[in-house]
């Protein structure tokens, strides 16, 4: 029979996965199974005959490949005093992977292909053929709409970093120099529903003959982005007509930022591919030798691993990696916890955690997904039933490099979810984004996000003055934004009626970016009674600002369908039990003047409030020198002389904010920095 763990509890039952095992095997450290099914199948049949005994399933070194999902079920769950765990060998890496390898390449001497190569990279780009290793489902690019895609692509990676489908241009983007018949269709601004833009230069006379070509832009807006598939090319109008542009529901402008990509003619860098679905070939100008090299490609669908109504199970220190989805999925049950694991190089999320509760994502490392980081929804808002979900102490970075709008590195949505200590940096868009009631948001390091937007925020919620109760506090929050048009970028943003929710005790350096109408670090766009308190604001341009809520458009906005369903509606009425109790003023929200209050804050070297007659402003430290330890250095605590003290600031716990070194820390990483162009 299978071995007992010595490092779990002594009752422990054991059962061991080698890559280089048998099922045939009885499962034990010395004869191992080769597969997690076969292993699945021995821990749910000895917890059905102990179910008070724990059971762990250990993975040794090495490569398990799956085709689809590894799923577990209730009937894999375990109990609160014996439960179940998938972990890593100690000292090993297994990792569950979605991908393939592929090799046998070969320079590039078709002719025909080399036509449409450019000069400068023939002789520097080989293939590969997929169909000949029995590869053929490709995927596609298509997206429904601006926010959601497929996640079916294929992906290649070498040396297990994301290669770029071959683009121009390379880095950054190009501008439409204009659209097609104009017409106001938003806010006055002339642009077309059409899709058909005019291009500028003549770089894209040369895609006529790309069959397969498509754009990515920010069409209207630089907060919704879309890719999509080319109808035509008309060189002598210098017009390029865009395929089903009605999915796209802001329309098109002039000026507006794009890129194309996947295209034969524009694989022109080191690490860029492209990939024929005719003939199956795949080209590829590789950043290093080939010798040695590792190059796979991603194949599973769907999600690595599912979880559905499993209870306390924990899935420890393994890497899971090269899916075309999410990584590992959790749907209803309870006490799931996904520890010291690596997520990376997928399609989607890292992991998505809905319904159940207290499920938690705890020192794992999350980068380069295509989407977002971990997204967590729980609880009953019309209860307001806490789901004790939680993400502590990850490393989250490089994500959302597929669908960079709204792809957050954590995502909130229900009531009482608690994300702390966690390490957040190096996004086109937010940080973190929650709906929903009671989360709290606190010692998290946040940098060099929301580089790619505007109209936007390191960690954003908006649109339903019901959703009260968060805290965030005990943050440090630095480089965020990089761009700004008309709407500037912000750390905080509290949007479209956000209110009574709190900031507290957070420390902001070169945190946002103000644009033409003054976002501050922490922006409330038409939102009430929130409290920003005890906060430091260092060099952000504009430390706070506001629309007020007295605008006529926000009480319309709140009056009028759907808006107003969100508070008086048939789920949910805030005049009623047990929101009467908990936020007795959203009853009269519409009519309350309530103000949003600014209490003991600490400004230095920025702009301070725009007080628009609707703040309560508080013993703020606005001018003078706060007396921080040591500013050079990027420490703001302040020192015990600081007159902030005698305004009643207190003490920010900086040395408890960021990552922590404990046994569930996948790695740790110096502490995060990001340049001074940030």
């Amino acid at each position: 029979m299978a071995a007992e763990s010595g490092t779990m509890p002594h009752s422990t039952m054991e059962y061991f996965v080698s890559p280089a095992g048998r099922d045939s095997n009885p499962g034990t450290r010395d004869a191992p199974f080769a597969t997690l099914d076969r292993a699945r199948a021995a821990a749910r049949k000895f917890k059905s005959r102990k179910p008070d005994a724990p059971v762990a399933v250990t993975l040794r070194q090495g490569l398990y490949r799956l085709a689809g999902s590894f799923e577990l079920t209730s009937a894999d769950s375990g109990t609160a005093g014996a439960p179940v765990t998938y972990r890593a060998a100690p000292g090993e890496r297994p990792i569950l992977t979605g991908g393939r390898r592929i090799s046998g390449f070969t320079p590039v001497k078709d002719p025909a292909i080399l036509g449409r190569l450019d000069r400068s990279v023939r002789g520097k780009v080989f293939q590969s053929d997929l169909k000949e290793a029995g590869i053929t489902d490709y995927g596609d690019y298509e997206e429904t709409d601006w926010i959601n895609s497929s996640g079916s692509r294929l992906e290649l990676f070498f040396n297990d970093r994301p290669m770029q489908i071959a683009r121009w241009p390379n880095k950054g983007f190009a501008r439409s120099a204009g659209v097609v018949d104009p017409v106001v269709i938003e806010e006055k601004i002339r642009g077309n529903r059409s899709g058909m833009i005019v291009y500028g230069g003549t770089r894209p006379n040369r895609w006529k003959n790309e069959k397969h070509l498509r754009l990515h832009g920010y069409w209207f807006y630089d907060w919704a982005e879309q890719r999509m598939a080319v109808e035509k090319i008309d060189t002598a109008k210098k017009t390029i007509a865009l395929k089903k542009p009605e999915t796209h529901c802001y329309g098109f402008r002039k000026g507006q930022r794009f890129f194309a990509y996947n295209a034969l003619c524009e694989l022109d860098a080191p690490g860029e591919w492209f990939l024929d679905p005719e003939t199956g070939i795949l080209y590829f100008y590789p950043p290093g030798p080939l010798a040695g090299s590792s190059a796979v490609v991603s194949m599973t669908a769907a999600p690595l691993v599912k979880m559905t109504g499993v209870s306390h199970m924990v899935f420890r220190g393994i890497t899971l990696e090269a899916g075309r989805s999410h990584g590992l999925v959790v749907s209803g049950g309870s006490d799931v916890r996904i520890a010291g694991c690596v997520f990376r190089n997928l399609g989607a999320w890292g992991v998505q955690i809905s319904g159940g509760s207290k499920h938690g994502v705890a020192g794992c490392d999350i980068y380069e997904t295509g989407e977002g980081g971990i997204a967590l929804s729980g609880g009953d808002r019309a209860s307001l039933k806490p789901s004790g979900h939680y993400a502590v102490n990850n490393h989250i970075h490089h994500f959302a490099r597929w669908r960079r709008i709204c792809k957050s590195g954590i995502s909130m949505d229900g009531v009482g979810i608690r994300v702390a200590n966690n390490l957040i940096h190096d996004a086109p868009h937010m940080a973190i984004n929650f709906g929903g009631n009671d989360h709290l948001i606190e010692l998290n390091e946040i940098y060099n996000v929301v580089y790619d937007a505007f109209d936007a925020g390191a960690v954003y919620c908006g649109r339903d003055p019901s959703m009260q109760g968060t805290m965030i506090r005990h943050n440090y929050f630095h480089h965020v934004g990089r761009i700004a048009d008309y709407h500037g970028v912000a750390s905080i943003y509290f949007d479209d009626g956000h209110c009574g929710n709190t900031v507290f005790g957070n420390i902001f350096y070169k945190a946002g970016v103000p644009g033409r109408c003054k976002f501050g670090a922490v922006f409330v766009h038409g939102g009430r009674y929130n409290n920003i308190e005890n906060n430091v604001f260092v060099e952000c341009g504009q430390a706070y600002n506001e629309t007020p809520w007295d605008q006529k458009r926000w009480r319309k906005y709140w009056s009028t369908p759907p808006y107003n369903s969100r508070l008086f509606g048939k789920s949910l009425d805030v005049r009623k039990e047990p929101y009467a109790s908990r936020y007795p003023w959203l009853a009269n929200v519409l009519n309350d003047r309530r103000p949003n209050i600014l209490a003991r804050n600490i400004v230095h070297k920025c702009g301070a409030f725009k007080d628009r007659g609707t703040l309560d402003c508080v013993d703020n430290l606005l001018r003078g020198d706060p007396k921080f330890l040591d500013a050079a250095r990027h420490n703001f605590q302040i020192r015990d002389d600081s007159p902030a003290y005698k305004r009643g600031f207190k003490r920010i716990p900086v040395a408890r904010i960021g990552l922590i070194d404990d046994e569930d820390r996948a790695s740790l990483p110096q502490r995060g920095r990001a340049p001074e162009s940030g």
